[in-house]
């Protein structure tokens, strides 16, 4: 097993513990090792980071929040302002990629961000709610990248997305089922 899958095999162990701090670190890890991987660098610009999550987007959307739609712009423009020098001109991609990368450096969520059961991220009693089965859409941009096909994980580990239940050694770098799936659902 490679470094990426293991960062996915303790990003579902966690999760499964409900230890969604860990879980979403560990999903940080596994999608910024796989942008990596990707480029075959381990220094990674700004813009390559925002390119690979707008890239990825659908997976992340799909498999983190259910496909339940997109981020409010209320609860973006306070992401912007819980983040320093973020303005009206940044984005999410720009959010999630300050969020990821940060969370790569620090293994913790900046400050006023924390997580709940909730399927949506909100905005409430100024802090920012993070689904925390997002963690999903992070390692599931790593298990279904094609640059991950080589890794693997032991058989019993599985992962559900839309209506199905596959087992993860089945999925590395499949993106072709996970589109069947989405067009699916």
């Amino acid at each position: 097993m490679g470094e990426i899958g293991q960062f996915v095999q303790e990003a579902i162990d966690c999760s499964g513990r409900n230890l969604s701090a860990q879980a979403f670190s560990l999903g940080c890890r596994a999608f910024d090792e796989t942008l990596k991987k990707k480029l075959g660098s381990e220094e990674v610009s700004e813009k390559e980071y925002k390119d690979f999550i707008v890239e990825n987007w659908w997976i992340c959307e799909f498999m983190g929040l259910l496909g339940r739609g997109r981020i409010s712009d209320d609860v973006v423009d306070a992401m912007k302002a819980k983040i320093p020098g973020f303005g009206s001109t940044h984005k999410i991609d720009d959010v999630f990629a300050f969020i990821v990368k940060r969370n790569v450096i620090t293994e913790a969520m900046p400050v006023g961000f924390e997580f709940h059961s909730s399927l949506y991220f909100e905005s409430k009693d100024e802090k920012i709610f993070v689904p925390n089965r997002f963690v999903y859409g992070l390692i599931g941009t790593a298990i279904f990248n094609p640059i991950n096909k080589d890794e693997s994980l032991p058989d019993n580990y599985w992962l559900e997305f839309g209506s199905f239940r596959i087992f993860v050694s089945e999925l590395w770098g499949r993106t072709d089922l996970l589109e069947r799936a989405v067009n699916f659902n």
